[in-house]
């Protein structure tokens, strides 16, 4: 790889002259032997494809990662940590006294690395979210003079060193467990592909020119965020004051409540399933015409509520095809809000045989547009168990943190018995 030593930037080997700034292009000393590093990832257990050199921008923002392996326990990130050498560094400094390799051992501050490791990995997270929900972890390769031995952090494990790069990835794909098969990976691999182009940088005589475009675009984007979140301020003030309008359930998708929808009788040919009384309070406050909007969102023939608070679900449908439609409509719910970053302590969320959710989080307290998303998948998980045939109890979410921790499991049973 050519580096530009003022713009920081790297170019293919064929690139001699910088096109932000113009200067000649320098090689890169390198630190890490990159063979090595994809034998390490070659030989990792299990289906995988490896992407290298891989430049992604979402919106203004830019981010490069030099491999991204994806597998099935999860999508891996790296970055090569070779510009400085750590001379003192622990979680309590946000800054790290480091010394420049590039610039005759000059001696400084940087910002914890794996902070800006994570703001990267950030952006990779909503750039993907707008095509699937991801698991993705990410990490730093280290030369072994790095100076990890002066490092005092609980993020270590996603500090690597050639040494200790395969067995700290074996124990995460064995604590991660399985969550992509073949044909998700084939899926994510053909996404990423797509996404990761190398995009030109303007000459300054194009700059110029486009100046006007990029303004108006700008506005336009700053004018479709505002107005996302002017409907997100609205749908939470509907639930708070519990007002009287229609709601789709289980994505949670505020409909306009100027129009009807009347529930379709059962006909002899539907098949019914019901979400047991115990757990009306999740649905007590919805009307009746709200129910059969949300049944009519996902081809169902109505939510018809009983007597006794149990809710009787009609539908010609088969029970895979109700599943894939309640599926996609809260998907694109929750992508809308991850989209607004309205959901700023969610990293991600994913579905596990629609049995559990697990919500990777970066804190243990939510906002309440986030604790929202966390009732509509307790609705979610009650409408899947209703088709499935199975014990609602059987449904739980998980929440974890960034490494992969478990942080907390509960279930219905839990939700509706505070």
């Amino acid at each position: 790889m050519k580096y530009c030593e003022s713009c920081n930037d790297l170019y293919p080997d064929s690139a001699q002259f910088c096109p932000a700034c113009g200067k000649k292009l320098v090689h890169r000393p390198e630190k890490v032997n990159r063979r090595k590093v994809v034998s390490v990832l070659n030989s990792l257990p299990g289906y995988k494809k490896i992407l290298q050199d891989c430049t992604l921008y979402n919106y203004d923002d830019k981010v490069h990662f030099d491999y991204i392996v994806i597998h099935e326990a999860g999508i891996f990130v790296f970055q090569f940590f070779e510009e400085y050498r750590i001379l003192e560094g622990n979680d309590k400094m946000r800054y790290w006294t480091a010394e420049n390799i590039n610039k005759n051992g000059e001696i400084g501050k940087i910002e914890r690395p794996v902070v800006s490791l994570e703001k990267d990995h950030s952006i990779l997270d909503q750039l993907l979210r707008r095509y699937t929900f991801t698991k993705s972890f990410a990490f730093l390769i280290f030369p072994q003079d790095g100076g990890l031995e002066k490092v005092n952090s609980v993020h270590l494990d996603q500090m690597l060193t050639l040494p200790r790069m395969g067995g700290i990835l074996i124990r995460a794909i064995n604590d991660y467990g399985h969550a992509y098969d073949k044909a998700d990976i084939d899926k994510l691999y053909d996404i990423l592909s797509k996404l990761i182009k190398k995009q030109p940088i303007p000459h300054q005589e194009q700059i110029a020119k486009s100046h006007k475009v990029k303004t108006h675009s700008k506005i336009r984007r700053f004018l479709a965020i505002l107005f996302l979140l002017a409907a997100l301020v609205a749908a939470v003030a509907f639930i708070i004051t519990k007002q009287d309008q229609p709601v789709f359930l289980p994505a949670g998708m505020r409909q306009e409540p100027s129009s009807t929808v009347t529930a379709t009788p059962p006909q002899s040919s539907d098949r019914l399933y019901v979400i047991p009384s115990a757990y009306r309070s999740l649905f007590d406050q919805y009307a009746q015409s709200e129910l059969n909007r949300a049944a009519a969102e996902i081809d169902c023939s109505g939510f018809q509520r009983q007597d006794d608070g149990s809710i009787v679900i009609s539908s010609v449908r088969t029970v895979d095809h109700i599943l894939s439609s309640a599926s996609s409509a809260f998907q694109n719910s929750v992508g809308q809000l991850f989209d607004s970053r309205a959901l700023s302590d969610f990293t991600s969320i994913r579905t596990e045989n629609h049995t559990q959710f697990t919500v990777f989080v970066t804190s243990q307290e939510i906002n309440s547009t986030e604790a929202l998303v966390v009732e509509e998948m307790y609705r979610l998980g009650l409408l899947y168990a209703a088709l499935e045939n199975r014990s609602p109890d059987t449904f739980s979410i998980v929440f974890r943190g960034q490494e992969g921790q478990e942080l907390s499991v509960t279930t219905l049973y839990d939700y509706t018995s505070r």
